[in-house]
């Protein structure tokens, strides 16, 4: 709780000696180090602790989380699946027993790991779930009725107007949509290099006001393509509940549970086509519509919606989610701080007719100018200093003077949003970026992490090596000593 985890281990390690019998001993340990942060380590203490009582429910459910933490699934759901039916479809089990803490564990390790796909299909499973959940509760109505269960059934239906606010729907879905922006961006950045080469090869005659009309129509294949194919599996699913009513749904679309009931053959286990998706913003935009009617007071549901919107070139929804985004949170937040550079940076690329990752391809299109014209005023209002609007790069500046001496979050967002800004003061911005605050106040070994990650992504290229490299000897030697990733940082960096 208070950083000093060379201290808890040694007095953990004292109890140890003295009761080594006493399996919470293992997992405290266990619970040390992960917050130190070396996951393996705490992984194989937790593993051990459940080794010592392999009946214990408590103990398997702690070890899956701390393996799946530590980017291990295989061995998870080997460990897991201790507790389910045997055979081969221990995760199907794990499905049908709607057991969604693992499912948001497993995508999130997944997804760490760089298996999109998979990722996806774990986290839009417990969208399935509240699904199946809301579905389920129309037998209960009349049910209710019928026995007059008046209370539970008031109980029931307050439960319905919360149930898509549950925590694991949440963290599910802006999981699932942040990864659909990531491949909708993937498949941006793709796109705009392949036009380069084509006009560096001399190919591509087209001029400006062609690319729009040629990006517009293609826009408009797009949306036309999504359309028909949400159509379609409208009436696919139509199609089975009426053929399932009258009891002749299709065999070859089922395999036997273990109880004998039939489960739909999943046709795309390893979420190819899930991440192979022309459409990833549709499938975002789904997502979203929930959240932003049952989370609307999320801070991560409004930023999520600035970033959709924004890349659909919406601009004027983008602007209230940013609105609400301020309203939940201080403008000297640094996730807000990140919202607004990067939608008024989209807008300024779309009024000047520059297309690329930043700007949706949607803003190829005229923008309005009464949408022009409200934009304008907002900007005045929310990019100011001193009561006057500035440039986007002045405004960063002014935060970084104002926030990055107390948050390593702060800096870190300053950093980033001027290498984005003006990619010509990358290696001024890494340079500070290094020399960031990692007191206890001011720095959480996330925070650190996400310096150091900025510090090695692509928008400072090879100009923040040097900077990456201090950090990472800072971080292991002044605060975070017992962290796997800086102690592995300073190696790569040193070889």
């Amino acid at each position: 709780k208070h950083g000093k985890h060379e201290e808890a281990l040694a007095a953990v390690d004292k109890a140890i000696a003295h009761t080594p019998t006493l399996v919470e001993l293992y997992v405290f340990k266990g619970r040390v180090y992960k917050h130190a942060g070396d996951p393996a380590e705490a992984a194989s203490w937790v593993e051990h602790a459940r080794s010592l009582d392999g009946a214990d429910r408590y103990l398997n459910t702690k070890a899956t989380r701390y393996l799946l933490r530590a980017d291990k699934p295989e061995e998870a759901t080997a460990v897991i699946g201790l507790f389910t039916k045997d055979g081969p479809e221990r995760e199907s089990n794990l499905f049908d027993m709607q057991c969604m803490w693992y499912e948001c564990e497993a995508g999130e390790a997944l997804r760490r790991l760089g298996r999109v796909g998979k990722a996806l299909k774990k986290l839009l499973a417990v969208d399935k779930h509240f699904v199946d959940i809301v579905e389920d509760q129309f037998d209960f109505h009349t049910y209710c009725l019928r026995k007059m269960t008046l209370r539970s059934y008031v109980q029931l239906l307050r439960m319905e107007e919360h149930v898509w606010a549950h925590p694991f729907y949440i963290r599910a879905a802006c999981g699932a949509v942040e990864m659909f922006l990531e491949l909708h961006d993937a498949h941006s950045v793709a796109h705009a290099e392949k036009l380069s080469d084509v006009n560096a090869s001399g190919d591509a005659a087209l001029d400006v006001a062609e690319r729009k009309k040629a990006a517009s129509k293609a826009r408009k294949l797009a949306a036309r393509a999504a359309e028909e194919k949400t159509k379609k599996e409208m009436e696919e699913k139509e199609a089975l509940v009426k053929a399932d009513k009258e009891g002749g749904k299709k065999k070859e679309k089922q395999q036997p549970k273990g109880d004998g009931e039939k489960r739909e053959v999943d046709d795309d286990p390893e979420g190819i086509k899930l991440e192979a998706s022309d459409t990833p913003l549709v499938e975002a935009s789904r997502l979203l519509a929930t959240l932003q009617i049952h989370s609307a007071d999320v801070l991560e549901t409004q930023l999520l919606a600035c970033a959709v919107y924004g890349r659909r070139g919406k601009f004027l929804l983008a602007l209230r989610a940013l609105r609400r985004a301020r309203a939940l949170s201080a403008d000297t937040d640094p996730l807000v701080h990140r919202a607004t550079v990067r939608l008024f940076a989209a807008v300024d690329a779309a009024a000047a007719g520059v297309q690329g990752a930043a700007a949706a391809a949607a803003a190829a299109e005229p923008m309005p100018a009464v949408t022009r014209a409200v934009l304008g005023a907002q900007r005045g209002e929310i990019v100011a200093f001193g009561g006057k609007p500035v440039s986007l790069p002045t405004f960063n500046d002014e935060f970084k003077k104002r926030r990055a001496g107390e948050s390593a979050a702060a800096a870190t967002a300053a950093a980033e949003m001027c290498a984005f800004l003006e990619p010509a003061r990358a290696a001024q911005a890494a340079a500070e970026l290094a020399k960031c605050p990692l007191g206890a106040d001011a720095c959480t070994l996330a925070d650190a992490v996400c310096a150091h990650k900025v510090l090695t992504s692509k928008p400072f290229a090879t100009a923040a090596l040097s900077a990456a490299a201090e950090l990472a000897r800072r971080a292991a030697s002044e605060r975070f000593t017992l962290s796997a990733y800086f102690r592995n940082a300073v190696g790569a960096a040193s070889s």
